[in-house]
């Protein structure tokens, strides 16, 4: 699906939601989720991923006044699956309408099966299956593709989807060529951290102005990427070291899932964004749509300006955030 056509239809269903909560039910296909476990009391889902409605989540995500969304209800499908082989084919068959991506292709690569096989030296179970983004110890190379180009400084293919990432060779090898289980791991959870960070502003109940231009920017489909790579160009000014994009990494004792959690190391970056998230906010404004479309070599203007601040700051105070993280990456 083309880019221009595929905001049209986002459009189109914000619209939706926006303008005609109540009967949104029956105007849209609703979601399907795929989980390892579904517990009934409590309606708790063990590991999800979106298979179908992806469109439907991130355009209802992406609305600013949630009081429109008042009466909003979506038709929701939980598929309850631990058949690896059966979930290959609910996943084929929910997105049969859709272009099905080659990632089982690269699978199967030597290169993904060393990648594969380091993570388990470090304890975790890194999948190169398609469907599941579990949280602990599990997680797999349909996650990890967008970070992994954000972070190394192409927030664009990140934002054109992971299906874009494992269709365009070029894409996947920025992505993915030289890439070890550290690297991966950082790029991984600056992700998750970010997801954490909008989660936090949301959760708060008297935000104040700049809690909501935060969220604002958070709320953005396009921002999460972006805000990686800045991340990416501005790792030294973070750390006080040089490090490299494409190789930075948690160092080794870190890496152990038995010394640290993945939500251990999801919490290192938290304090990190929460941090610089104001200063990337002066540079962008609140329309990060128009200042990516307006301005020239953006990711390059940010980090130049982000760069200074922090360095500014640091000359008067030091920012305890910045010197944990040192601490654990090199």
């Amino acid at each position: 699906m083309g880019l221009s056509k595929r905001r049209k239809i986002n459009s189109a269903i914000r619209t939706t939601a926006e303008t005609n909560p109540k009967d949104f039910f029956v105007f849209n296909n609703g979601v399907s989720i795929l989980t390892t476990k579904f517990i009934k009391n409590g309606n708790v889902l063990e590991g999800i991923s979106i298979i179908n409605g992806a469109q439907t989540t991130g355009s209802i995500g992406s609305v600013q006044d949630f009081k429109k969304l008042d009466g909003l209800k979506v038709l929701c499908k939980v598929i309850e699956c631990v058949d690896s082989d059966k979930v290959k084919k609910i996943v084929q068959y929910n997105n049969t309408q859709n272009h099905i991506t080659t990632w089982d292709h690269y699978s199967n690569s030597a290169e993904q099966k060393l990648v594969e096989e380091e993570f388990k030296t470090f304890g975790y179970v890194y999948s190169l299956k398609r469907g599941f983004e579990n949280t602990g110890s599990y997680f797999g190379i349909e996650s990890v593709a967008q970070p992994l180009i954000a972070l190394h400084g192409d927030y664009a293919s990140a934002n054109r989807g992971k299906n874009y990432v494992f269709d365009t060779k070029a894409a996947y090898d920025n992505a993915f060529h030289e890439s070890k289980a550290q690297h991966i791991l950082l790029a991984y959870t600056i992700s998750k951290a970010i997801e954490k960070v909008k989660l936090n502003f949301k959760a708060k109940t008297n935000k104040i102005s700049s809690d909501e231009d935060a969220l604002l920017f958070l709320q953005n489909l396009k921002s999460r990427f972006f805000l990686i790579s800045v991340i990416g160009e501005i790792l030294d000014e973070l750390t006080g070291k040089p490090l490299d994009k494409k190789f930075v990494k948690f160092n080794y004792n870190s890496s152990l899932q038995k010394n640290l959690s993945l939500d251990d190391l999801i919490n290192i970056w938290v304090p990190v964004i929460t941090a610089i998230l104001p200063y990337v906010i002066r540079q962008t404004g609140q329309d990060l749509t128009s200042f990516l479309t307006n301005t020239e070599n953006p990711l390059l203007h940010v980090a130049v300006e982000v760069k200074s601040l922090i360095n500014a700051v640091k000359g008067f105070q030091p920012i305890p955030a910045l010197d944990t993280l040192s601490n654990y990456i090199e």
